[in-house]
Order: C-alpha cells, then structure tokens, then sequence
C-alpha cells in the first residue's frame, strides 16, 4: 500500500517548527521534500504579503534542491508566484543563474516570460547577448541574440 504524497501546510509548518525531517545541508539551510516545495509554491497564489514572506524565506532556505521547481514558478500566471520564485532566485545566486539562462533560452519568443528571466540575471549581475530592432514607434529595444553569426555582405562591383 502506498502511502500518501500529500502535504499539507501545517505539516510543512510544525515540521520547521519542530525541526523535525529535515536534514541540515549548509548553515542556515534544510531539506524540504520536492512535494513541500510545490506546494509551497502553489499557496503563493492565496498568501498575503506576510506570509508569502515566510514562504520566500523558506524556499531560500531550502536551496538549490527548489530551484526546478521555482523555475517552473516563472510561468505561472499569478504575480505573486512569478515574483516570489523571481526573488528566491535571487537570493539563491549563483547557483540559479545556469536554470534561468536555460529559461531564458526557451522563451525567447515569448516575451510575457523572457522579461522575468532578463530581472533575475540583470540582478545577479549577469550578461546575457543581445541585438537592437526597431519596435513599432522606431525606437531600438534591445533582444538577446542565441545564435548570432556575422551577415554575409553581397560584393558590390
């Protein structure tokens, strides 16, 4: 018989709390199960500003172990989701900024999702190439380049 995945906030709560199954990684950091992380994530769309607070220090604290998760988070249509899993990501640092590129890599032509991935990795101090086009007032906006190769200029005689 299998036991349930389910978990349910409370428990994720008194486990901290408690300190209870959760396996100390770095100072400052624990173990949170792949599940608590989701659903962690999925209560973003119905915290407050407090608690999603308390939820933005726990998926930090948890580490590199949410950053599949929070990447997924970026696509969420919720704000609070997408900006939450925005600042974890931030805080996580270094470690996040191989996902986010990939991230940003996919959604290059959907710019309602490019845009939060050009934050995170602007606010990690990363570069990331780009080319200029014109938009539709004429004026230059600059765009990542994945596969830039130079123009071959036709011979003019």
């Amino acid at each position: 018989m299998l036991k349930s995945a389910a978990v349910s906030l409370e428990t994720i709560k008194l486990q901290l709390l408690e300190n209870k199954n959760f396996t100390g990684t770095k100072e400052n950091e624990f173990q949170l199960s792949k599940e608590a992380i989701k659903y962690l994530i999925k209560a973003l769309e119905y915290a407050d500003a407090s608690f999603t607070q308390e939820i933005e220090t726990v998926l930090t604290k948890s580490g590199e172990i949410a950053i599949s998760a929070l990447i997924k988070g970026l696509s969420s249509q919720n704000v609070n989701v997408k900006s939450t899993c925005a600042m974890v990501l931030i805080r996580l640092g270094e470690a996040s900024v191989e996902p986010v590129k990939q991230f940003y890599l996919r959604t290059l032509g959907k710019p309602q999702l490019a845009w939060v991935a050009e934050f995170i990795l602007d606010e990690l101090g990363e570069t990331y190439p780009r080319i200029q086009r014109f938009t539709m007032d004429d004026t230059f906006v600059d765009l990542p380049v994945t596969d830039a190769r130079p123009l071959e200029l036709e011979k003019v005689g």
